[in-house]
């Protein structure tokens, strides 16, 4: 044989061995590609297993706060109060007239004595955000139809110097002898002969209901001869004389001063708030 064929047979050879090591090689990356994909933590290294745990942590970690906060929940259902009217009741005694009013005026309510009589006695009070409301008061204690309701009714009318319509409803309260309007009367009035057969007549009633007023002076001045004209819930009283001078003439004019009339006393007699215990309605004094 020929020194060029064995070069050849040994290159030949040579070429064998590298392409069988290329095969290994192959196959061993081919193993570990294949054990990468199959399961990646076990390609993870040290530093990667403590950034898995941390996210692992923190996952329980969300689920003991989720599972707290479930918790919580649970507790405050099982111990909140249901009876809504109850709730309300606590607001209005505690002064928290928006939270009675926003109970009160839900539609399961529109019908029931307590939330008319008393969402009627925060409007007429001006006493949540949504101010005073003297036509709305009036409808609500008119939808409540009953005897506490009529007392409130007539105190509204009473302190928004409504004669008429006060003097309408106090006629009705002394027909029929009504209890706490004749105690009302007297303990303002400073009478005792309401009752019985010294009954106050209902042709007495207009001078009876200016008799619960007093006069108070108001800021309001008037200067000259014509002042307003006087109301039932307003004057102008002369309060003296002074002069102006005009091209060197003294011309004198009245000095006026307005007072109006003011509620004197014992209102909170009438006008109550209402919460129903143990079937009654029963009257609570918040002033």
């Amino acid at each position: 044989m020929s020194e060029n064929t064995n070069y050849i047979n040994i290159q030949n050879r040579l070429w064998y061995e590298i392409i069988i090591l290329l095969a290994a090689i192959a196959t061993i990356i081919g193993f570990v590609v294949s054990g990468i994909f199959s399961n990646p933590k076990d390609a993870l290294t040290e530093n990667e297993n403590i950034s898995d745990n941390e996210i692992t942590y923190v996952e329980q970690a969300t689920n003991i706060m989720i599972n707290e906060i479930n918790y919580t929940t649970n507790i405050t259902t099982n111990t909140e109060i249901t009876d809504e009217l109850g709730q309300a009741k606590l607001c209005m005694l505690h002064g928290e007239y928006d939270e009675a009013l926003m109970i009160y005026e839900k539609d399961v309510y529109a019908d029931c004595i307590d939330a008319l009589v008393n969402l009627g006695y925060i409007y007429a009070n001006g006493l949540s955000y949504k101010g005073t409301d003297i036509q709305k008061a009036v409808d609500l204690y008119m939808k409540a139809n009953c005897t506490e309701a009529s007392h409130n009714l007539l105190a509204l009318f009473l302190k928004s110097r409504d004669k008429d319509a006060a003097e309408i409803l106090l006629n009705r309260f002394i027909e029929v002898n009504d209890t706490e309007v004749i105690s009302y009367l007297q303990a303002t009035l400073l009478i005792d002969d309401v009752l019985g057969e010294k009954k106050i007549s209902t042709d007495a009633t207009s001078k009876l209901i200016e008799a619960l007023y007093e006069w108070e002076y108001t800021d309001n001045r008037y200067n000259g001869y014509n002042p307003p004209a006087d109301t039932f819930s307003s004057r102008w009283i002369i309060q003296g004389i002074d002069t102006a001078e005009d091209r060197n003439v003294n011309h004198p004019y009245l000095i006026y001063r307005e007072q109006i009339r003011v509620f004197i006393k014992n209102i909170e007699m009438l006008e109550k708030v209402y919460f129903t215990e143990d079937g009654i309605l029963t009257p609570y004094d918040l002033s």
